[in-house]
């Protein structure tokens, strides 16, 4: 997960969260420097990696737009990635009604 100052910790949570439980995926922090990464609240983040490290991560792309739509995007990302059948597992482990 990128790190960028005045992220949104709801949408961060949201991706975060949902990757690990595809229980395909690990995710770190990845940061373009080692100095702390305010959030928008004024939560303070460390990376576990700089972008510019020859060991870091793919990175995922922020999600845009508002928190509450965080988990949609992120589960059409696992969808993308993984299939319609990781996705659905994910959504299931958050009792998501609204996913299909």
């Amino acid at each position: 997960m990128a790190l960028t100052p005045n992220l949104d910790e709801i949408t961060l949570a949201f991706t975060a969260d949902a990757w690990a439980r595809s229980k395909r995926s690990k995710v770190y922090a990845v940061a373009g420097s080692t100095e702390p990464v305010v959030s928008r609240s004024g939560l303070v983040f460390l990376a576990d990696y700089t972008q510019a490290g020859a060991d870091a991560p793919p990175v995922l792309t922020p999600i845009a737009g508002l928190p509450g739509q965080a988990l949609d995007r992120t589960l059409e990302g696992i969808v993308q990635r993984y299939g319609h059948r990781t996705a659905f597992l994910v959504a299931l482990e958050f009792e998501y009604p609204s996913y299909r």
